[in-house]
């Protein structure tokens, strides 16, 4: 199977992916800022037909980002920095097997799925005592200003030992080890082990949100600010999808994200505008919403063999503008400007 790279490529990136697709995979592909991971490598996007791999989805799963802009003043936040910091430190969790001193009662909890399967049952106090909490590693809590001078919140973490008690538990199940250059862990969809493998793994995916959505609005509160704007992605999941007629489970870390990225962009900076149609300074025609989020997430596709590659400052998205056309209207004319684009997705897509 070819290996779509974008950017340079990273040898040892490239031979993992190599061996990774030996595996069952349909499609595989490297984006710009590949490098290597746990037997599929980060920033790549590997996608399988009627299959699922438990070590391509990874430990941490659903890890994301999620940023969220608020209403106080920046001149006040940054007066008072030393005080909010202290305590965010008091009041969120960091580190390895930490624990929320704040109780966090979540209806995900009484999702009848944690009864149903044992896994789940020995896990259920363990997840809700750490729910909230950041962990450690390259997981953080943040507190910064934009171009505008407006106040943002960002955190990175995800399902925290739930996630990582899942994906240890279904790599044994399926005779695999942990390691970097571990041999993938197969599971059909249809198989015990996979489908109990893939409701666990969306499970793990809504704890994950929980509990980015609550230490955010945690931390607003000790700036005292609201909400007033979101962007909030993952990655180190699996999605059912359709392409090319063919029903796939992809691990992609690009496409989903970059769309709502753009939709949170397009609400928090044009309010004015209509959510049906953009506006005569954007765009020469009117393009209808549902249909220039589905083109956009055609575009964000990279997964297909037929696409040319090019580098990373191409939108991040390895397509070359002349095939990057939205009905004549090209992707570089829609309100996120590029270097915004790629701003985020360094720092928040493609981890």
């Amino acid at each position: 199977m070819e290996i779509h790279v974008v950017g340079d490529p990273l040898e040892e990136a490239v031979k993992q992916m190599e061996e990774a697709a030996r595996h069952e995979a349909s499609y595989a592909a490297l984006m710009a800022d590949h490098h290597i991971g746990y037997s599929v490598p980060v920033g790549g996007v590997i996608a399988y037909e009627s299959k699922i791999c438990v070590n391509g989805v990874g430990f941490d799963i659903a890890c994301g980002n999620k940023a969220v802009l608020l209403d106080c003043p920046a001149e006040g936040v940054k007066n008072n920095i030393y005080r909010s910091m202290n305590e965010i430190q008091k009041h969120i969790s960091f580190g390895v097997g930490r624990r929320n001193d704040e109780r966090v009662d979540h209806e995900l909890f009484d999702d009848p799925l944690w009864d149903a399967i044992p896994l789940l049952r020995g896990l259920k106090q363990k997840a809700m005592a750490q729910l909230g909490t950041v962990g450690s590693g390259n997981h953080y809590v943040d507190v910064f200003t934009d171009e505008l001078n407006r106040v943002w919140i960002g955190v990175h973490f995800g399902s925290r030992g739930l996630g990582h008690s899942i994906c240890t538990h279904f790599i044994k199940e399926g005779g695999g080890k942990d390691g970097v250059h571990a041999t993938p862990v197969i599971f059909s969809e249809t198989s015990d082990l996979g489908e109990q493998y893939i409701k666990c793994m969306e499970l793990a995916g809504r704890y994950a949100y929980a509990g980015r959505d609550w230490v955010c609005s945690r931390v607003a509160k000790i700036l005292r600010g609201n909400i007033i704007e979101e962007v909030h992605n993952h990655h180190n999941f699996a999605w059912k999808e359709r392409h090319f007629d063919r029903d796939l489970w992809v691990k992609r870390d690009l496409s989903e994200a970059l769309w709502e990225t753009f939709q949170s962009y397009w609400k928090a900076n044009y309010p004015q505008t209509h959510k049906h149609s953009y506006t005569q300074q954007f765009m020469e025609q009117a393009v209808r919403w549902e249909e220039c989020k589905q083109r956009v997430k055609e575009i964000a596709v990279v997964i297909s063999p037929e696409q040319e590659w090019s580098n990373k400052t191409n939108m991040m998205l390895g397509l070359k503008r002349k095939e990057s056309k939205l009905e004549g209207v090209t992707l570089t004319n829609l309100p996120m400007p590029t270097s915004v684009l790629n701003k985020f997705s360094r720092r928040m897509l493609l981890q």
